[in-house]
């Protein structure tokens, strides 16, 4: 059975807040009112990109269930000679609202 969740990917870090530095990462933290089970969503997220064929680009996708906070890091291929280096979490709400008040 599949449940449908409404909910929002949030971009945060130094890149948002533009203290970063060009080749620095995107973090990404996915956001939803739903109670989430991180690590099994992320596992989730992990088997889709490895097989998404949505024209979505993606490589180096790796899995750190482990962490304080479990991410998932990919790289975005935005054209042949360059991809954006991503993390991605799941609710990790705090640092994203920390970020707005930088």
């Amino acid at each position: 059975m599949r449940i449908a969740v409404q909910a929002e990917v949030l971009a945060f870090g130094s890149t948002v807040t533009g203290l970063g530095f060009n080749n620095g990462d995107l973090d990404l933290c996915l956001v939803s009112d739903a109670d989430l089970n991180a690590k099994k969503l992320l596992r989730s997220l992990s088997g889709a990109l490895k097989s998404d064929s949505s024209g979505l680009t993606t490589s180096s996708i790796v899995m750190i269930a482990h962490a304080k906070v479990p991410i998932v890091k990919f790289k975005v291929h935005v054209s042949k000679s360059k991809a954006i280096a991503c993390d991605l979490s799941v609710g990790n709400t705090l640092v994203v609202k920390i970020g707005s008040f930088v």
